[in-house]
Formats: C-alpha cells, structure tokens, sequence
C-alpha cells in the first residue's frame, strides 16, 4: 500500500509541473496495465496436472490493460473478455470460481479425484495485491496502479483468528518450497574447508531432508488435494510434516556451516594401564567439565585424544602451571601425553585447555576447564546423599518455578540423575510445568560413584498451580516492556493492555507516554494509507483506547484526517467489504466507541447485515471463531432487538457445544475469544462448562499456558497468547464485578487529537477560541513561521504569543521550550480564550461576583456533589468582584476573574470550561465529572458563553463528580436522587466464601467510629462497607455488633450502605436508629441469589429477620433486564409486584419495606390502546404492571383520557401500600365509594385538602398545579427531599399559576417530575392525562427507589 501511494503522489507532482504545457485533451485518463496470475498449488502441481492432461484456468501470467480508475474487479471482468475465462462470483462482489476450480465437486470431476468436500475448511479464492494477502479490502473497492500484480489464488483449509485467516496449505506448501530450496543448496555444498564430523554432520542432514521430500514426493505425486484431505487441521502446528520440513531446512542451514576453529570437540583421558577411562563430548555453549572416580594411587594419567575444530592448537596445562604440558594440532588422535605429578592432597587435579585458533579467523582463544577427581568412599557417597536438598527442602518442597536439579553431591565428587514420576510436570532437568491445578510429583536422585552401589532419595514435590492473574500480569507486563507498536497486531494489543490498565490500575503494566507516542505513529500512517474497513476498525478501536478521538488525527505531514470518516463512507456506500461476516463485528465495535461515530441508521443497517449473515459467522462446524467476535459486538443489543436476541442465542448454543471436557475450545485462541463473548453477554466464563463438574472455560484456557508462564501454547502462533489475553481479562474482570464485561468499549473514554510526530524540534500547538483569532510568536523580536495553521516547530528558547480577534479582548503570553523538550520532540499545548469586547453602545457598567470551588478527588472515591456535600467544597476563588457591561456573559466574568487571581482555565470549546486551575473534567474518575456554574442559585443548561449577565449577578463555578445528581440535573436529562450517599467512609472487610456458598465479614464499632472520625467535616453522609470477598458467594452477610450501630445512629443523617456484586443496600439514618433500640447484639446485613434467581435481602437482629423498617430497605440490583418487573416472593412462592421498585439502566432499584425475598417477572398487561411506539408506552407499561393504574376496561387504558382527584389519591394509596385506618373527612364522599379508604388516607396524611366546604370533589378533573402539590405533600410524607427549587420564570404562563401551588410547582420542575409543554408553557391550570401522570409516577418512584 505504501509503494503505491508513493507512486501516487510522484505522479501528482509530475502532474503538477507538465499542467500548463498539456493540451486540454491530454487530460484525458490514461489507461493502465496490470499482470493477473492464478495459483491452484493446493490442489495440484502443474507438473502433475500436465501428467493428467488438466490444464490451468491460466497457465501463466497474462497483462491486463483496463481504464484509469478501474477495480480489480474490472480486471477480472476484462480478462474474461480477453483470455477466455469463466469467473464465477463477480456480480456477488467475491470470485466463487475460475475455470474449472470452482468447488471440489468440479475440482473431483476435472481431475478423477474423490475426495470429500467435508475434508476442507473454508475452500475458495482469495487475492494477493502484489504478493500481499493482507492488503486487499474487495475486489470491487481496490483501484488498481499500474504495474501492479493480482495474484489469486485457490486454498482448500483456512483457519480463522481472530479477523485473519491463515491457510495452512499454503504454509505447507512454502515449508516444502523452503525445504527443497535448502537441500539443492546443501548437495552442492562446498566441504572442502570441513572436518570429517561436520561433513558426516551435512551427510546426514541431506539424507533425512531427502527422505522427507521424497516421501511426500512419492505418496501424493503432487497432487496435494488428496494430501490435504487426509491431514486437515494436522497440516500445520507441532509435529506435522510442514513442523518437519521447517526443522529440516533448519538442520540443513545448520549444517552447511563449520563450526568455530577454536573449540573442543572431544577428549578422552586413562591411566596408563587404560584400566580407568574418562572422556567428554564438548558442548559449545560450556567450558567446565569433570572426569570423576579416579584412584589416588595414581601418580600420572595420559591424555589419549583431544580433538578440536578446524586447525586450532589445544595447549593442555596441569592446574596453575605458566607451561603447557603438551600441546596437540586439530583432530589430532592418540596423542599418549603423560600427565606427571599428579596432587591428591585435595579431590581434584585440573587441567586447563586453551584453544589457539588459527590466524585469520578473526576467532579469541577459548580456554576450558576439566577435574579430574578422585574415587569416592562409600561413607562420603552417604554423606552427600544425606546432604542433598531441594528447594530448601530435605523430602519436600513447593515450587512454583524450574527448579535447579544439582548434578553433583556436596563432595563434588558423586554424581547426581534425576527421574521425575511425572515428566510433562517436571522434567528430568528440573524444568517445571504448572497447570491450573495443583499436582504432586515425586522426584527421585540418584548418587553414583565408581565402584560403589548407588543410593537414591526420595522428594515429594508440590507443583503450585498457575494462576489466572499471575498469567495475566506476566503477558501485560511483557507487552508493555515491548511498546507494540512495531507488532503486526500492535492496534490490537494496544488496546487489550488499555482494558487491563483501565480494569486494573495499579498493576502498573501500562504504555509509556513514548510508547504511546509510537503507536500513534505507526496506527495514523497505516490508517491513513488504508481504505480496508477491518484495519479502518482495528485503528479506531486502538486510538479510542489510547484515548484520542479517532475523528480527529493529525498526520506527520499536517494533515487532518477523519478515520471515523472513512469508514462510515464504506458503511454508507454499501461495500461488500465491510459486512463480510468476519469484518463486520469489527466494524461494529469500531463506530460503537465515541457518541458521534455513526448516525443510528448506519448502525441499524450495520446490525442488520449482522442478523442476516448469521447462518455464515454462527456456523461453528470448524470452531467458534467465526461466531464469538459476533457475539461481542452484538451483546449490547440483545435487549433491545428481539432478533439480534435470536441469532446471538442460537450462536451462544452452538458455541458452548464446541467446548471439550478440558474446559477448553480446541486452542488457547479460541478459548481467549469465547470468554470475551461470554463476559460480554453478561455470563461468568468461571461458570461455562462442558457438563456438570467438568473444568470451566477458564480453566480450559490455562491448560495452555507457555512454560514461561507469560503467553499461551503455541507459542509460534501470535494469536495464541494475544486472543488467550484477551480472554483472561474478561473473565477476571467479571469474576470481580459481576457484572457484563465488553473488553472493547472504550467510549467513556476522555478524547484527545491524536497527532503523528510531525516536529523537529518542539512542536506547540495553540488551541483558541474563537477558533479564527490570530496567533503571532515571537522569539525576542523575530516572528516565527507555523508549520500550519496553530503549530509552531520551534527550537529551545523563550518565546512571547499575542492571540487577537477584532470585537475581542486580545491576550499576551510567554512560554518556555526546552532543550529537552526540543530533542525529545515533546509537545506543548496553549488555550487561549478571548472574551468579547464591550461595544461602543453596550449597556450600563454593573458589578458581579464569581466564586470556584471544588473538593478533594480523593473524599468518598470521588462522588462528591454540590448538591449533596456542599459543605464538603473548598474555596478556589472568593467572591471576586469583577466589572462589566450590561449584557456580557458568564465566560466574560469568569475570564476576567481568573485572569485578575492569575489562575489558569481552558475552554475546550466555545463556552464548555474544562479546566480551572489544576481541575480538569474527568479528572476524578468519573466521566460525569467536570466544571458546572449556577447564576443567583439557579443551574443553566446553556453555554457561559450564551448567558447574559445583570447587575450584582453572583456566579459560582463548581467542580462535580456526578452531574446527572446536580442541581439543575433534571433539565438536562439526568437523573435526580435526593438522597445520594455521600461515601467519605468506606470499609472494605474480608470475606471468604464456605463450602455452602456463604461469605461473612464483621465490621467492628472500632472500624465505625475510625471511619467516621476520618471524614472530613467530623461525619459522613454515608458509611459504605464493601466486603472483599474471596471465593465464588451466592450470599454475602456483613455483620456489626450493636455499638456500632449505635455509634452510626447517633451521627445525625448518617446511613449505611453495603455494596457486594450481588446487590447493594442501603440503609437511612431513620432505620439505623430504629434498628439501635431494637435490642440485640448483632445486626446483620444478608443479600443472596438463589438458582431460581430469586434476590434476597435481609436485615437481622440476631438472626431473626426485620419484617419492617421506618423509610423501608432501598436496594438495586445488578443485571435486570429492561421489562422486567420486581415482585416480593411470598412463603407460598407467589408473586406480587412491587409498586416502589425500576428497572433502569440494566439495575433493578426497589424500595421494600423490610427483609423480603424479590423476583424479576415479566409485566403481563398490554393495552390496545398504547402500541409500541406511543411516547408514553414505557410508563403506561410501568404504571400498570405495579398495579398503579388500570385499564378502563375492554383491553384500553385511555392514555389521553384525564385524571381525576380520586384516581391520584387511590394511586398514591397503592403506592404507599393501602394503609388502613383513617377515618372519612370529606361530606362528598361516600362510605362505599371505590376511593373512600384513599381520601381518608391521603385527607389524614395532610395530601390531599378537599377543595371548599369540606368536599374533596372526587371526579373533577385533575389540574398540573394540583397534581404537583399533592405529589409534593407527599414526597414530604414519604420522607423525600423537597428543597430543590426551579424558577417559574423561564415559562412564559409561570404568572398563572396559583399562589398555593408555586412552591410545589417550583419543586416539581426542579425535580424533573414535571416538564414544559411546547411554546415554552407551564400550563399550570391544564388537565393531566392518564398517560402524563403515568410518567410522573415512574419519575416519583425513581425518586425514592435510587
């Protein structure tokens, strides 16, 4: 790709310097030449089809000449015309067949040949664009160059993995080409500079090579469409002929080269007598050998042969002697040199041999050194045995490592065998194997000396087994340290080791902000030169988990490039490329990552091509490769999409029968993609199984681990350890949390310009708003140049900026680049924003005041809102006065203040203030964090920049956690919770699960007491106690004694919250104190998840359940699907829906009134009256299957039917249980009447007041404004929040409204149980229809339950 966009662009510049002197009709395109080859080796040499008479679809290459502009598909086309050729395929976008190669039933009837077409995997044609396989993107997408060559070929077995296919016929066949090559070099071999062993050595592997290649030779003749048959998956791996042909082209390039002319080969050392002979095969990695058992009556040895390579000189030296002994030349034989003097004072006598190469060879001399030791006594043979130890260890020993076997015993002189009862555990050398459980060898040594009988001792070794994390951490680590960027799947691993940085912070296996700075190199240049919507996704998914926006890149010639852009052409342009059923869940996940990235019909059609392909990516009749990326890319709209549903449970069926009895899926490939398919779908890897009792799928993928412990087998395969990864991160990341686990979701990720290294020296970007201002640099008096437009490419030294705009206040500046930062190329980045200039005809000069505050990140792991802990903020900047016209903006006085207190800011775009001081937006945690103002205590949802200031305006900037829990946080759609916790105390105790599946953790009231003392302010709103819990729980209990409780209780407005993956509950500072006078020692807090699914939650007092708290148990529960209902399960097993509980954001949030056992059903009523797409259908949906609202009968709700009184207070009688007791208190109601209990009740409660006289007028039709102050009288009687205000003012009828109903009205709209109506009404005295207060009932319930 990169030669032909090289050539492109010297084409342009040709184009560019001839323009003028062209004729107009020289601009006519030209036409371009290309070569076309066909390549059907899989099936058969040409030789042996010339044999059967068969010819080539196209014997050889031909040259195709086509119109500038034309694909490759218009190749194909052109050479039908031309050469005669039948291609089949090219109206579907993809060739099918050329000639007779069409299928294995037309390849059989060509050739004679009866092979099964079941035999194969994945047969067909696929194209090279100038020998590469990977580059083309479809025959109907890539433009063609001239020169190039298309070669397409035939294969008969691909294997999938990943998104790329490797065909293991073609890679046999190039091991055989290999091979051959390889021996037709070594038989012509010059020796003539060789020994005699190493010529044997090139004999012997000519010999074998020859067997080899004439055996494959002889059986199949070529024809390597039978071959293919008969061996299929065993084609290529370990241990097939292709391993062997590898390993013989290996052993012949091994052999074609001499050994080094300075090392010994061999030496053999007797007594005169030869009655004692020891001799040494030299290895050339070693230098230090022993001869042992020699008797001390020796006075002289002789050394009968030393032999060394080439003609190298061996000067042989008895222990520390400056002389030689003797020296010996080459392969010299019986040499007979006498050794005299020999010294058994010691045990040893050495000898010391110095080979002297040749001159020329450029080789050092290499010396060696041998013992010659005496014969050991029977005693000390004991003495060694009894000394030996292993590991530390005397019999046994735990080792999670190779261990060091010795090979001699403590005397030096004995020597030492190992033999290992299991040696695919520990080997004989003392190489150590773990696997996923623990295993127990026994390892025997065995001490030899001459003339004595050898001893044994016996070590009973623990092999531990391999953990999943250990693993884990071993690959992050070594791809770290690697920086990916140059590997060929580096967009891949960079994002995998992003997911584990994000799952896992601390570990500390991340890029380096260089490495980062690589890949963003490597991926924009590659991303750039690409048009394939696979590597497109692949490039996207990594620059989003890298953190940039892929919409946004910068190469390293300036130039700004959309990838997201390219893509979505292909998507919208319809190639075939892109829903090719194994590039499609790539292309998915790509535009799934940034809000923006694609239009919601893009992903409708993209989705849609997914569930019409099915029958292709979910046939798992070769392995599940093709179906799990599917499934990740899919999981997120199985809820929403019925037929996404069914084709994802139909390929998860398929899948999970690919799983073999050792947990595992065929390879540790497979299985690393299957696990991330399960995570994501929201189902325990930990859990998946062949069969009740068999391994898991995790414990499947460690069966393959690398003995290294740092990859997974084969290690020759990439993917191996790379899908094996991914895998292990999934699986663990949901084993932790509980909860759905998309390995590639990146989209809350914080979104930066990714720019190539385009600066030789410091590069400084300016990023200024208005976005058309201009920007001078000056170094002392000199102006400096931009690279483009913003960017400067300066050299070390100080420099002064001015950004200036007409209609704005200009602003100066300086900056430093230095030496450091110009060589390392490390770049600066400078916000200025301008705030406008007051015009001539501006209003009236006014004063306002500008207050920023913010908090500790690191208070209540950062949840901390204004809202909720405003007494927990501290002052950035007091009240600063500042001076304006009438009419300017919020930004007008907050750059005026900040620049007045010399604090820094950056507006990241035209009025959104990401930045003050050292707080940045995200910078939390949280991705709902960042800077928000309220003006006078009112929260805008507009820009500060379009906000209009008056006289003595007070604006106060603050830093949240949590903006959809602000105030204000109703107008923009987020959700409000009165009571959100404030989470400065939390406790983590740990928890181990027992045999029956139960985990217990105790929190003493010393821990309490600490925890609160440790809050800022003397308390907290919320002590959270989260067990850390070993072990797989399906019931998680806390427990506290009573002074603890106690000691909660009497914090004012404390509650306590206890957070497990099975649920977390919360409980108010009403109930604590409840729960400390009830006596008792121990309060427990108990939630659980039986096999049924049914959830429970139990608050105990010594063990006995609470039946009923005050404020009632709030708890939410993970993993509900949406339509989902919660109902208490009672004694009998019955269940009732729960009026005060939402399903919402895939958690089910319930409010109960005491321990209670909770099942999610299915809401049964539909109504004919409310299809599907009506806009309140969710709510009726709600309303009604909580028994809230009924229909009106005959299958009709009536959605725009009105209200009356007596309905809302008969539904907030529901909602609040149907309590019994109050007496009648209105004259117009009757005894008998259907809502008689629920106006006394609502009459009692102080909800509902009656209208004049003491009449409460049942029927009449309910107002807005009534509405909202019964429901606020009720939220007060129900414990709710009621402070929040939003004025009436923003509606152009808020005047109208009643003076008894302002304050309900104000609190409703803050709340968001209310809305505007269109044209900016309030409409306070209009009718609530049915389907109105639906809705607001499904908003007052989210109030209380969240």
């Amino acid at each position: 790709m990169k030669n032909r966009m090289k050539k492109a662009l010297a084409l342009l510049v040709a184009l560019v310097l001839t323009l003028s002197l062209l004729p107009a009709a020289a601009f006519a395109a030209e036409d371009v030449t290309v070569t076309l080859e066909v390549n059907i080796r899989a099936v058969a040499e040409p030789e042996m089809l010339a044999e059967l008479g068969v010819q080539s679809p196209l014997p050889g290459p031909v040259t195709v000449t086509v119109p500038a502009g034309s694909t490759v598909k218009d190749v194909l086309t052109q050479a039908q015309k031309d050469q005669g050729l039948d291609i089949v395929g090219l109206d579907k976008g993809f060739v099918t067949g050329i000639g007779w190669v069409s299928g294995v039933s037309a390849i059989n009837e060509t050739l004679g040949t009866a092979v099964q077409e079941g035999s194969f995997q994945y047969p067909g044609w696929s194209y090279a664009i100038n020998g590469d396989f990977d580059a083309p993107a479809g025959i109907g997408a890539d433009p063609v160059t001239e020169g190039d060559t298309y070669t397409f070929r035939y294969s008969l077995y691909g294997v999938w993995s990943g998104n790329a296919m490797h065909y293991y016929d073609y890679e046999f066949l190039d091991a055989l080409d290999e091979a051959r090559t390889a021996l037709e070099q070594a038989k012509a071999w010059d020796t003539s500079a060789f020994s005699d062993p190493e010529k044997a050595a090139l004999e012997q592997a000519v010999a074998e090579a020859e067997t080899l290649i004439g055996g494959l030779d002889e059986t199949y003749m070529g024809l390597w469409l039978e071959y293919v048959a008969e061996k299929g998956s065993a084609l290529y791996g370990p241990g097939s002929d292709a391993d062997k042909l590898i390993k013989a082209a290996a052993a012949l390039a091994a052999a074609m080269q001499p050994s080094p002319a300075n090392e010994l080969t061999s030496l053999v050392v007797t007594d005169l007598m030869e009655s004692y002979t020891g001799s040494i095969d030299f290895d050339p990695a070693e230098t230090e050998y022993a001869l042992y058992d020699f008797p001390t009556t020796l006075s002289m040895v002789k050394v009968k042969a030393a032999r060394a390579s080439g003609n190298a000189v061996v000067s042989i030296y008895l222990g520390e002697a400056a002389e030689p002994a003797a020296q010996v030349t080459g392969q010299q034989g019986d040499s007979w040199i006498i050794l005299r003097d020999l010294d058994w004072s010691g045990t040893v006598n050495v000898l010391r041999m110095v080979v002297e190469p040749p001159e020329g060879t450029g080789l050092s001399a290499k010396t060696y050194t041998v013992r010659i030791s005496r014969a050991l006594t029977a005693a000390e043979l004991e003495a060694d045995r009894d000394a030996l130890r292993l590991g530390g260890g005397d019999s046994t020993v735990e080792v999670s490592a190779d261990l060091d076997l010795p090979e001699t015993g403590a005397s030096g002189l004995s020597s030492i065998t190992w033999t290992s009862s299991a040696p695919d555990v520990i080997s004989g050398s003392g190489v150590v194997r773990r696997g996923a459980k623990e295993q127990t060898v026994t390892l025997t040594a065995t001490l030899s000396a001459a003339g004595l009988e050898s001893l044994t001792k016996i070590f009973t070794v623990t092999v531990t087994p391999v953990g999943a994390r250990e693993v884990l951490d071993n690959i992050a680590a070594r791809y770290a340290a690697s920086g990916v960027a140059g590997d060929g799947n580096g967009p891949w691993l960079a994002a995998d080791l992003a997911a584990y940085a994000a799952a896992w912070p601390d570990r500390g296996h991340k890029l380096s902000a260089d490495q980062v700075q690589a890949c963003l190199d490597t991926f924009l240049a590659k991303a750039d030169a690409t048009d394939a919507p696979g590597d497109l996704a692949k490039y996207i998914i990594a620059l989003r988990a890298l953190g940039y926006d892929a919409r946004k890149t910068v190469t390293a010639d300036l130039r700004e490039v959309d990838v997201v852009a390219k893509l979505t052409a292909l998507v919208d342009g319809k190639a075939a490329s892109v829903t090719n059923p194994y590039t499609l869940p790539y292309v998915i996940l790509a535009l799934q990552q940034g809000e923006g990235y694609a239009t919601q019909a893009q992903m409708d059609y993209l989705i849609q091509a997914a569930v019409d392909s099915q029958d292709s990516w979910g046939n798992t009749s070769w392995g599940p490769d093709g179906a799990t990326p599917m499934l990740l890319a899919l999981a997120p709209y199985c809820d929403g999409n019925a037929l996404v549903k069914e084709a994802v449970d139909g390929a998860l069926a398929k899948v999970r029968a690919c799983q073999g009895a050792d947990g595992g899926m065929g390879n540790a490939a497979s299985t690393g993609l299957a696990a991330m398919a399960f995570a994501a779908l929201g189902i325990d890897p930990a859990e998946v199984t062949a069969g009740e009792g068999q391994p898991s799928l995790v414990d499947g993928l460690l069966t393959y681990v690398s003995d290294t412990l740092d990859g997974f087998r084969p290690t020759s395969n990439s993917f191996s350890t790379e899908q094996g990864f991914r895998g292990l991160i999934a699986a663990l990341r949901y084993g932790e949390t509980g909860l759905p686990f998309r390995l590639f979701d990146f989209s809350d990720r914080a979104m930066e310009t990714a720019e190539a290294t385009w600066a030789q020296h410091g590069p400084v970007t300016f990023a200024v708003i208005p976005d058309d201002a201009a920007v001078t640099v000056l170094r002392e008096e000199t102006e400096q140049t931009p690279a483009a437009p913003f960017r400067y490419d300066l050299p070390a030294g100080t420099y002064t900026y001015t950004v200036s705009k007409s209609g704005y206040v200009g602003k100066t500046g300086s900056f430093t680049v230095t030496e450091a930062q110009a060589e390392a190329h490390t770049g600066q980045k400078i916000s200025v924003s301008l705030a406008a200039a007051p015009g001539a005809d501006s209003g009236r000069s006014i004063t306002v005041s500008v207050k920023v505050l913010t908090h500790d990140d690191s208070a209540c792991g950062g949840k901390y809102t204004y809202k909720h802990n405003a007494s927990a903020y501290q002052v950035v900047l007091a009240d600063e006065s500042v001076a304006l016209r009438a009419g300017q903006s919020v930004f007008d006085a907050l750059d005026a203040a900040l620049t007045q207190a010399g604090v820094d800011y950056v507006e990241s775009t035209p009025g959104y203030i990401s930045s003050i001081g050292d707080e940045e937006e995200f910078g939390h945690g949280s991705k709902d964090s960042g800077w928000l103002y309220m003006v006078n205590g009112t929260t805008a949802d507009i820009g500060c920049r379009d906000y209009s200031l008056t006289r003595d305006a007070k604006v106060i900037w603050f830093y949240t956690d949590n903006y959809h829990d602000e105030y204000g946080s109703e107008s923009w759609g987020g959700s409000s919770s009165a009571g959100a916790a404030d989470t400065s105390a939390v406790l983590e105790p740990q928890a181990v699960a027992d045999k029956t599946g139960e985990a217990k953790a105790a929190v003493t009231e010393k821990e309490i007491r600490a925890a609160l003392d440790a809050a800022q302010n003397g308390g907290a709103g919320c002590v959270i106690i989260r067990p850390d819990v070993s072990g797989r729980a399906d019931q998680v209990t806390v427990e506290l004694p009573r002074t603890a409780v106690e000691r909660l209780a009497g914090e004012t407005g404390v509650g306590l919250r206890i957070e497990t993956g099975l649920a977390q509950v919360d409980l108010s500072s009403r109930a604590l104190a409840a729960l400390a006078d009830a006596g008792g020692r121990t309060l427990s807090v108990s939630v659980g998840q039986g096999a049924d699914g049914v959830r429970t939650v139990a608050v105990l007092v010594d063990g006995k359940p609470v039946e009923a708290l005050p404020g009632g148990i709030r708890a939410a529960f993970p993993a509900a699907e949406a339509g989902l209902v919660p109902a208490l399960v009672g004694a009998d097993g019955a269940a009732t829906p729960l009026e005060k509980s939402l399903v919402a954001d895939g958690t089910a949030y319930l409010l109960l009134p005491g321990s209670a056992s909770v099942a999610l059903i299915r809401g049964a009523e539909t109504f004919a009256d409310v299809p599907d797409g009506y806009w309140g259908a969710e709510a009726v949906a709600f309303a009604a299957s909580r028994g809230l609202l009924q229909g009106v009968g005959g299958d009709r709700f009536d959605p725009d039917g009105v209200l009356t009184r007596a309905m809302l207070v008969t539904v907030l009688y529901r909602l609040e249980g149907q309590p019994e007791g109050a007496e009648a208190a209105f004259s117009d109601v009757a005894v008998e009447a259907w809502y008689a209990s629920a106006a006394a009740w609502a009459a009692e409660a102080g909800i509902a007041n009656g209208v004049s006289g003491g009449a409460f007028a049942p029927e009449r039709s309910i107002t807005r404004q009534e509405l909202a102050a019964m429901l606020y009288r009720y939220a007060g009687y129900a414990g709710l929040d009621t402070s929040a205000r939003q004025p009436l003012t923003a509606f152009a009828d808020g005047a109208e409204r009643a003076g008894w109903a302002e304050e309900a009205l104000s609190w409703a709209l803050a709340t968001g149980l209310l809305t505007g109506k269109d044209g900016g009404r309030l409409d306070p005295a209009g009718n609530a229809s049915r389907a109105e207060v639906a809705a607001v009932l499904e908003r007052l319930v989210g109030l209380m339950v969240r």
